[in-house]
Formats: structure tokens, C-alpha cells, sequence
């Protein structure tokens, strides 16, 4: 084999194990799960069985803390929400801001540098393109039973489609997890 193309591959391999360990210490984490929230359909802007009857909302994801220079962190980024009629498919994290809050439990096991992801991002609502979402969750330790989220979807036109306050989550789980060097988020 030619030296030079075995320099060329090693260079090669070298640079993408620096660029993923840079990748870690620049972008601080990650938080995966979903679950399930009751919320009463009162305070929604959406109408099921007359507007009073509580409702179960849906989610599961996949989302990556950002940086100064990303504010919508590295890819894969990816939350689903459901809801009864209608179902939500972000498509772009704009914003994927991670913060150790010291009113919140930490988040273990495993540790990890947040417990509480501040998000935002933009895609589908029923199919049709333009939705958004800002979205709170937080990882408030194992087995998920003080874990929280909060959210507003909004139409393609600018309309509240869905919109509750911090709720615990009736079902399920959301796990921070810690990037490289990231120092635990300790109470």
C-alpha cells in the first residue's frame, strides 16, 4: 500500500477524533425520554368533549444542549408530541439552553452537568410545515416521578394550539445526560 494514501487515512482518523472530543467538551450534553402529562382541556386553546374534560399529552425525544456558537446544539435533535386530533414533529432545535438549577433535584442517576432544558424549535403540526414549540423539561433524578415539563405549540399562522404549565409527568422518564469534562449538577 502507497505510504502516503496510509499518512492521508491516519490524518484522516486523527482530525475526526479530535473534532468528536471537541464536539463533546463544546456541546455539554444531552436529555432523552418522553412520557405522558394529563392536563384539563379548560385552560387549552384546543376543545375536547365540551373544553373541560382533562386530556393526555404524548412525547418522546431526543435533544442536545447548545453553545454560544450553536445555540440549537449538534444533531440528532428530534421531540414528538401527541395530543387527541393533532400530533407536533419538530424538525430544527433553535434554542437548546442546559442549566444546574439549584431549586430542582439533581439528576441522578447517572450525573450529569443539567437537570433542566430550556428549548425551542420549529416544524410540523398535523403534516403542515412552520409549527413551533418552546418547551421546558427537567430531570429531577430516577424513577421520573418528579420530572416536569411545560410547553407552548404554536400553528403556522402564530396561534396557541397547545399550551400548559410546569406538570409533573403522570408517566414515563427524562434523562440528562452529562458531556465530557461537564461537572455533575450536585443540589
Amino acid at each position: 500500500m502507497n505510504k502516503g494514501v496510509v499518512k492521508a487515512a491516519v490524518l484522516i482518523i486523527l482530525l475526526v477524533g479530535v473534532s468528536v472530543v471537541c464536539l463533546a467538551w463544546v456541546f455539554p450534553g444531552r436529555m432523552t425520554g418522553g412520557g405522558s402529562v394529563f392536563v384539563p382541556s379548560e385552560n387549552m386553546s384546543v376543545t375536547t368533549n365540551g373544553g373541560t374534560d382533562t386530556f393526555r399529552v404524548t412525547h418522546g425525544f431526543e435533544i442536545h444542549c447548545g453553545s454560544d456558537s450553536n445555540p440549537g446544539g449538534p444533531g440528532p435533535n428530534n421531540l414528538e408530541v401527541n395530543w387527541p386530533g393533532h400530533r407536533f414533529h419538530m424538525d430544527n432545535l433553535t434554542l437548546g439552553h442546559c442549566v444546574c438549577n439549584s431549586n430542582l433535584l439533581p439528576p441522578r442517576p447517572p450525573s450529569a452537568g443539567f437537570n433542566e432544558f430550556i428549548g425551542a424549535g420549529t416544524g410540523k403540526l398535523d403534516g403542515a410545515e412552520g409549527a413551533s414549540i418552546s418547551f421546558h423539561f427537567t430531570d429531577q433524578g430516577e424513577p421520573g416521578t418528579n420530572d416536569t415539563e411545560s410547553m407552548i405549540i404554536l400553528d403556522p399562522i402564530g396561534s396557541p394550539v397547545l399550551s400548559f404549565g410546569t406538570t409533573k409527568l403522570t408517566f414515563g422518564n427524562q434523562q440528562a445526560h452529562g458531556g465530557h469534562g461537564v461537572p455533575a449538577c450536585n443540589k
